[in-house]
């Protein structure tokens, strides 16, 4: 695998639309290549149908990067939303970047 964060796609399954995500990236590693820090949580809401039927009922990606350093620690996965002091910035940066890979599915 390749330890940093693919785009999503969507593929053909059984005659139904399906997200794909070809990779998640890291949430703790020694690497210190930006791309490799950079990475989402995904959150899935799933309920029962009336037939009794689990079903999709709502996706959400929340972007997080994983600081080398922080106040909490070494490599710290930093959701966006997170307040940390003086580098909010920076994060930014990161979060738009992370979400235009996960575009597609947002």
């Amino acid at each position: 695998h390749p330890h940093v964060l693919q785009n999503a796609g969507v593929i053909r399954l059984n005659d139904r639309d399906v997200h794909c995500i070809y990779s998640m990236g890291n949430f703790t590693s020694g690497f210190t290549r930006t791309s490799s820090r950079e990475t989402a949580l995904l959150r899935l809401t799933l309920e029962k149908n009336e037939d009794g039927q689990t079903v999709l009922n709502g996706e959400k990606f929340i972007p997080c990067y994983m600081s080398l350093s922080s106040k909490y620690g070494k490599m710290v996965l930093i959701p966006k939303g997170a307040k940390v002091k003086g580098r909010t910035a920076k994060l930014a940066r990161h979060y738009k970047k992370i979400m235009k890979h996960l575009s597609v599915i947002q």
